[in-house]
């Protein structure tokens, strides 16, 4: 029964939205095993299978809602028989999935019972670690919906989450097998014992693997991460108190609590950064920084290294996290150290030995490499773009030795990363792009030729943006880029790829439409327009139809009709990625209407839904 469900929950995550045509037959199985008549246990794996159901169908699932909670609030009640306990924790797991997934306006109204119910069980509940961890949960989830509202709760229960995280209840003592030895220990008065500095492994060895008091703590961390992320003002009172606590434990035996310490942290620092809080955010850095150098360095568990580079990847992308050299230069030389295999997660004792083993440890050792060539770009947009060149002089040629392996081994998802990370390299040099313009073209014109369509795509890309942040140094091989982009768009299938072309023409245009042949180039391009796929792209897209709106007016008043329904259409299906470009594709919209009026008037009517939507602009 237990392998059933497994596979049920399995199939259903994999799913995603294909799920719904299943969701009838598939409900109404689950409904019936929650049954009275059937056991706890089934009873307790069907609600396990809805919560796994949820993450698939999301708002799809919405149908079913109400029976679903007829059945969990049976089980979401103060007092319950013994035999119920683990149903009872099942059911706020899967109303916590429910929460999360099903939408905000659908959970809105059941906010304020659902959080009234979590601080009566926290204050009245079971002393039970694992039922806490699930009230935690719970209210995390909630946390996603009510956002900011949560500032007239945190006061009743965050205390209580904080002692959750600080406390030593999970560190279980490992008892030998030999009682004598333990005994031994205990009369020996004068032994003294280094705390500061014993081994990492003596210390987990010291310690049960897995208990309820740790999964507890995991979880209480993880709920300070998503107060952090989703609450904003209402959460700033107890950033610093959760950073503090939560940095204590970041050195724990477990590497589940060490990475949950590791994404709180950094949602911490995202926090302070979108609260403006300029001195929080340098404190907070000042710390974090070193420490998670510290970690990649140091830390024995390729997971953890992973989640680290994972996590920074979001937090540099986003935040200006380095405030110094030094902290610069631990930063690099960890992604250096990573490429050239000196990390002690690479050196890890427990691989080695055995065709698996080596195939594991080669497989790890990819993974981190590609988060690690990942992360350097966005380290890159930390800094002056000057200081970033002189990294990247020093490390890019890493990345074309691993391009020249991986094409000889023939690994497409390989090469697809590292033309994407060169690509976004290349908006971190900004200027300074122009000293690694004649190295790097013809790596990105011959990836424009890969057999993988995902390589094709990251290659389009960069030759455009390689383009943009050069300028005038990219100006005289404007032919022989062209000539590949045009080569490119005649043989391309796969519609994401396609539009890269689209996009990294945009970028040519915008940079110098004085060295494009437009009468060539625009019937080609716009007739690919507008795109399929990568609608990240019509923020260059807009850019380049202002560019030849403004400069080139002779030239495209034949096009108009198209560059005008182009833009209209994607703006009307709100396929422009954010709100700038959304502006600037409807202030092209009016200025056409107001110069060219029969014209706007002939696009506007060919599709009612678009005249209503244009006549409200």
């Amino acid at each position: 029964m237990d392998r059933m469900f497994y596979a049920l929950e399995t199939f259903c995550e994999n799913l995603d939205e294909d799920i719904v045509p299943y969701l009838p037959t598939l409900m109404d199985r689950l409904f019936g095993v929650m049954e009275p008549q059937n056991s706890n246990q089934m009873r307790e794996m069907a609600l396990s299978a809805i919560a796994a159901v949820s993450a698939a169908a999301k708002e799809n699932l919405m149908p079913y809602f109400p029976r679903i909670m007829t059945v969990l609030q049976g089980c979401l009640v103060k007092d319950c028989p013994k035999e119920m306990y683990s149903q009872r924790i099942q059911a706020i797991d899967t109303l916590a999935a429910l929460c999360r997934e099903l939408g905000k306006d659908n959970i809105i109204p059941l906010a304020d019972e659902t959080m009234n119910f979590c601080l009566m069980m926290l204050e009245d509940g079971p002393d039970d670690p694992e039922f806490r961890r699930s009230i935690y949960n719970l209210m995390s989830s909630l946390s996603s919906v009510v956002n900011e509202s949560m500032a007239s709760v945190f006061p009743k229960f965050i205390d209580r989450i904080m002692e959750s995280v600080i406390s030593s209840e999970d560190m279980v003592p490992n008892v030998s097998d030999n009682a004598e030895d333990d005994l031994a220990l205990v009369d020996a008065p004068d032994i003294e014992i280094d705390l500061e500095h014993t081994d990492d492994e003596d210390d987990q060895d010291a310690y049960l693997g897995e208990n309820d008091y740790i999964v507890e703590k995991e979880e209480a961390i993880l709920s300070l991460k998503e107060f952090a992320t989703h609450t904003g003002a209402a959460f700033a009172p107890y950033l610093q108190s959760a950073f503090e606590n939560v940095y204590k434990m970041i050195d724990h035996p477990q590497g589940d609590v060490r990475m949950a310490c590791i994404d709180s942290i950094c949602s911490f620092i995202t926090a302070l950064h979108k609260l403006d809080d300029a001195a929080g955010l340098k404190r907070a850095c000042e710390i974090a920084i070193p420490k998670f150098a510290h970690i990649m360095r140091t830390d024995d568990q390729v997971a953890v290294v992973l989640r680290m580079l994972d996590v920074l990847y979001d937090v540099f992308k986003y935040v200006p996290a380095i405030n110094s050299q030094e902290h610069a230069e631990l930063i690099f030389g960890c992604i250096r150290d990573i490429f050239t295999n000196k990390m002690a997660c690479q050196f890890n004792e427990e691989s080695g030995g055995g065709d698996d083993e080596c195939s594991e440890e080669s497989e790890n050792d990819e993974m981190l490499f590609e988060n690690a060539a990942n992360l350097f770009p966005m380290f890159g947009l930390t800094l002056q773009p000057e200081l970033f060149s002189l990294y990247f002089g020093r490390l890019y040629h890493f990345y074309i030795q691993r391009l020249a392996k991986v094409k000889e081994r023939d690994l497409p998802e390989q090469r697809a990363y590292i033309y994407g990370a060169l690509a976004d390299c290349c908006k971190a040099l900004k200027g300074c792009c122009a000293t690694y313009f004649d190295a790097l073209r013809p790596i990105f014109i011959a990836g424009s030729r890969d057999s993988d369509a995902k390589a094709r795509q990251n290659s389009y890309f960069a030759l455009g943006e390689i383009v943009f942040h050069s300028e005038e140094k990219s100006f005289e091989s404007y032919p022989t880029i062209l000539q590949a982009l045009s080569e490119a768009i005649v043989r391309e299938s796969v519609p994401a790829a396609m539009d890269n072309i689209c996009g990294a023409v945009a970028r040519l245009i915008v940079t110098n439409p004085d060295s494009v042949p437009l009468g060539q180039v625009l019937p080609v391009w716009l007739n690919h327009l507008p795109l399929k796929d990568d609608t990240v792209e019509n923020d260059v897209i807009q850019k380049a139809f202002r560019v030849l709106y403004l400069k080139a007016r002779p030239s495209i008043e034949a096009h108009l009709e198209q560059i005008l329904a182009i833009t209209i259409e994607a703006s009307y299906k709100k396929q422009m990625p954010d709100v700038e470009t959304t502006e600037s594709a409807v202030a092209l919209i009016k200025e056409i209407r107001a110069n060219y009026p029969e014209l706007f008037s002939k696009v506007s009517n060919m599709n009612p839904e678009v005249f209503n939507y244009v006549q409200a602009l």
